[in-house]
């Protein structure tokens, strides 16, 4: 099993604390207190979290295109082993894991973007 990132916030304020890599998710509960919260990935660079949304402290991006760019980068961390060399798809499979984030990079220049409905995002191979 292998390692997933977590940001660790303060549940009350929103400020990001720490960042958490960890083989389980009982591994992570187990190291915050009642006060913290956390989301699924790395934001090192974000001023806090909102709504589960981590927003930068660039606040030109508004919240819904903040919490669509965190949707695509959970994306990218669950479908990142699907692209390495120790991969056990094939490489037809690769292919297709390789065409759907190529299409989440692309999701910026969407017609919709940043205000998507659940259709416009790509979709997940099986």
């Amino acid at each position: 099993m292998g390692i997933t990132h977590y940001t660790v916030y303060e549940t009350s304020s929103g400020k990001i604390l720490r960042g958490v890599g960890v083989r389980s998710i009982e591994e992570l509960t187990s190291s915050i207190s009642e006060q913290e919260s956390y989301i699924e990935g790395e934001y090192f660079n974000y001023e806090k979290v909102i709504d589960g949304v981590a927003v930068p402290f660039n606040n030109a991006l508004d919240i819904e295109e903040a919490k669509n760019r965190s949707i695509r980068e959970r994306a990218f961390f669950r479908s990142d082993w699907t692209q390495g060399i120790d991969s056990p798809l094939s490489d037809s499979k690769k292919v297709e894991w390789a065409t759907y984030r190529q299409a989440l990079r692309d999701i910026t220049s969407h017609s919709n973007w940043p205000n998507l409905e659940d259709e416009d995002w790509p979709t997940e191979p099986s």
